[in-house]
């Protein structure tokens, strides 16, 4: 829907139009009130919500605090709002109590009439933290949550309502207004504020800091500004990232050519799950693999042994659509022999319970199973989480994992129970033509200065299929009553919902498989590779640059190629789909590994923890918990000498924040980095404060490490 642009309303106002430009203004109720009157006959739009429409102002609007955290005079952590913004179709206001803020909840609720039928819309990123900073002073009328804690949106009585943009959004603040602002350019300001400092609703504000803080809600009213101009309305914005993944899959799949799409409905009323089915498939799921090889694990390796990276192009789509996957509703079989298995697993999917006695790992250079996954584990040795050798076990898996196993492990006696049997196919045509639609998009746009826009959110869909696929079906029940309420789902009710919703286009057991699919290619190549294999994870592969290395992964996008092209002739669809030309006109198939920058230094210490340098110089670190900025810090003090086990990066560098929620009423009086005193009472909040890291690796694991090694 197009912005508003200086339209006539009968109270002789003029509708203000959206402006991009750095202004902000100090609440007062009178000159306020007289701003809000400018957007009483503001475009409105609704949402049908049960038997009631709720209209929305379509007006982009955002909401941020800013609180100083320290600890009071008996040592307890508090934490202090000293200013809140607001920004509201790029206009700016703020003030500094609490006071102010609510009354200007009221003006707006009295100025623009707002109440349960009709809304106002701020956007808070983060909205998790300034709720709890904020929820006292409100009323809630309707709350809907993922966590405890992390609501997507919430309802006042004042008509307000709150939704949260990083969820939407899915990037940090920093990255939104530097990367997801394509007209409407305003980038969060870093560094101005120095958070050390403590500031109260008595601290005069420099220019600078208001420019760090306003410059907050500029981004993430901008961003809804380009939206609503993208023909969006602020009644249907999606809640979540993936919202807008299933509202794509919905129109590709369900509503085809403007009509209901039956073939494809009667699939998924095919495609229902109990709950007894449901939890067997949730044991049995499990993410990418991430590991080291332990043989290859501390130690620097230097140019004379350089590591070359491989990736895959669009991992978890091309599995979509090219592997299969159970369909319609599964067959029980208590059990059955291995050879009973391994006849059936060649034309179905299987989901099993499986017990392994006396199992020893046969590959020497990674392990597969995850000890987290096994519900009966005895008398384990493990290399970081995963099995090198038990007495016995006993978890669920897909046939797919059980063809990993048996090509790294060996074993006394296998068991096989429970097990679910389902009719394996391709997914549905109308869901992989949405996928390759979202792929083709993405590399066809790329460089594309004038398509920026598409191509952005192209990629963002297709990043999102998965996420959209693997949401979990059974979650806790989020409320909030004065306080924040938890209950248990009822699973049966929660199940049947799920079996019969009429948009359903994804099936839980799908997702199980998918991430399956896609280790089962990691592995395969691991296995292949051997000691040349040093790190892993989920969709890319460190290796030694060598020949063997560079001929292994040729002969594998060779394969991947020839499947892309009996998948386009077995499902009827131009190759082109799955191998789209850039603009200038090379081909990219979807799928096959992709050679990244050569490492000439390289050290891995486990899972999400190594350090790369690149042939131009440049140092890389990915250290789970550790800032990717640290890098300097680190240089600083060894580089690859330093980054070892025990390695502490002090809270300046770290980038590390400890988050402690204050859910009590805090008194006292506080003195401010410019000597003003000052009194509060605050009824909740929300402390930060920056902590150091140190990197720790278990004894087990250096135990496992060193114990081959000899």
């Amino acid at each position: 829907m197009a912005a508003n642009r200086g339209k006539a309303i009968e109270n002789n106002a003029v509708i203000l139009p959206f402006i991009n430009r750095f202004n902000y203004q100090y609440y007062s109720r009178d000159t306020f009130t007289a701003f809000l009157k400018h957007f009483k006959d503001a475009d409105v739009v609704r949402i049908r919500k049960g038997k009631v429409y709720q209209r929305y102002y379509n007006i982009p609007c955002a909401f941020d605090i800013e609180v100083s955290s320290f600890y009071d005079d008996q040592g307890e952590k508090t934490a202090l709002m000293y200013v809140w913004q607001i920004c509201i179709n790029g206009y700016c206001w703020f003030g500094r109590t609490y006071n102010e803020l609510y009354d200007m909840f009221r003006c707006c609720h009295d100025v623009l009439n707002l109440g349960y039928t009709k809304r106002l819309v701020f956007f808070v990123h983060n909205l998790s933290y300034e709720w709890n900073n904020l929820r006292k002073y409100m009323t809630v009328t309707d709350y809907f949550a993922i966590d405890k804690r992390t609501p997507l949106y919430v309802q006042t009585a004042d008509g307000v309502e709150f939704r949260c943009s990083y969820q939407l959004s899915g990037c940090s603040l920093a990255y939104l207004g530097k990367n997801e602002l394509h007209k409407y350019h305003v980038e969060k300001a870093v560094g101005d504020l120095n958070y050390n400092l403590i500031r109260t609703k008595d601290t005069i504000l420099t220019r600078k800091e208001m420019g760090y803080i306003i410059n907050d809600v500029r981004v993430v009213t901008n961003y809804i500004q380009e939206l609503i101009e993208r023909g969006e309305d602020i009644a249907h914005i999606p809640l979540t990232k993936t919202g807008r993944v299933r509202r794509k899959l919905v129109d590709d799949c369900i509503k085809k050519d403007g009509h209901l799409n039956k073939s494809f409905i009667h699939t998924m009323q095919q495609c229902i799950l109990t709950p007894d089915e449901y939890y067997i498939c949730k044991s049995a799921f499990m993410g990418g693999f991430t590991h080291s090889n332990p043989l290859n694990t501390g130690i620097h390796f230097l140019e004379d042994r350089s590591i070359i990276p491989h990736d895959i192009a669009s991992d978890y789509p091309h599995v979509m659509v090219t592997c299969k996957f159970p369909m319609g509703k599964a067959k029980h079989v208590k059990e059955m022999t291995l050879d009973e298995y391994l006849t059936l697993a060649s034309d179905y999917n299987i989901i099993a319970e499986f017990n392994f006695t006396g199992l020893q790992a046969t590959f020497i250079y990674d392990y597969y199973i995850s000890k987290s996954k096994c519900f009966v584990a005895s008398n384990v040795r493990e290399s970081n989480g995963r099995i090198v050798s038990a007495d016995e076990i006993t978890l669920h898996i897909t046939e797919v994992d059980f063809d990993i196993i048996q090509k790294m492990y060996e074993w006394e006696s296998v068991s096989i129970r429970n097990c679910l049997i389902y009719e394996s196919d391709y997914l549905p045509r109308e869901y992989v033509l949405s996928v390759l639609d979202l792929y083709e998009k993405k590399t066809v746009l790329k460089g594309q200065d004038d398509k920026k826009i598409e191509y952005q959110m192209s990629k963002a869909l297709l990043n999102s299929t998965y996420g959209c696929m693997c949401t979990d079906i059974i979650r806790k029940i989020y409320s909030y009553d004065d306080d924040f309420v938890e209950e248990e789902p009822d699973v049966a009710a929660a199940i049947e919902t799920y079996n019969s919703r009429k948009k359903r286009t994804n099936f839980y057991p799908w997702a199980v498989y998918v991430t399956a699919h896609a280790r089962h290619k990691l592995l395969t190549s691991i296995l292949k590779l051997g000691s040349l294999y040093v790190y892993a994870d989920t969709d890319s592969i460190y290796a030694f640059d060598c020949e063997e290395v560079r001929a292994h992964f040729s002969a594998e996008n060779d394969k991947i190629i020839e499947n892309l092209k009996f998948i386009s002739w077995l499902r009827d669809i131009p190759i082109e789909k799955f191998s789209p030309r850039d603009q200038d006109g090379h081909e990219h198939p979807l799928g096959v590994w992709e050679l990244e920058s050569r490492c000439v230094e390289f050290k891995t210490l486990g899972a999400k923890r190594y350090m790369k340098t690149y042939e131009d110089g440049s140092v890389h670190t990915t250290i789970a918990g550790l800032s990717k900025s640290a890098v300097s810090y680190i240089t600083q003090q060894g580089g690859y000498d330093f980054f070892k086990n025990g390695m502490s990066v002090p809270e300046t560098f770290s980038g590390r924040t400890t988050v402690t929620y204050i859910d009590e009423l805090k008194q006292g009086r506080i003195k401010d980095y410019q000597g003003h005193e000052t009194a509060y009472s605050v009824r909740t909040g929300v402390h930060m404060e920056a902590s150091d890291y140190t990197l720790s690796m278990s004894s087990l694991f250096m135990e496992f490490i060193r114990s081959i090694m000899i």
